[in-house]
């Protein structure tokens, strides 16, 4: 899916969150605030889906390594939002 005409979730910033949403009809700096709100939801309940998975018995490397690649991400898009 497409964020403001761009597909790798490593590329979108802020203009491409406000193209959307001025696509969408959408208020720009509302949706802006709501990407800083879920980027920061997301960054709390990944640390907790990855100790839930591991205390389940699930140990497979990759829990790590995606826990932690979403997380930075969610921190950068927070930080990308408040630049905007």
């Amino acid at each position: 899916m497409k964020i403001g005409g761009e597909y790798r979730i490593r590329n979108i910033r802020p203009y491409h969150w406000r193209k959307l949403a001025t696509e969408l009809k959408l208020d720009p700096s509302a949706t802006l605030r709501r990407v800083a709100e879920l980027a920061s939801q997301l960054a709390d309940h990944v640390s907790e889906v990855k100790r839930q998975m591991m205390n389940e018995g699930s140990k497979h490397p990759i829990i790590s390594r995606l826990a932690e690649t979403l997380a930075e991400r969610a921190v950068a898009c927070r930080r990308d939002s408040s630049d905007g």
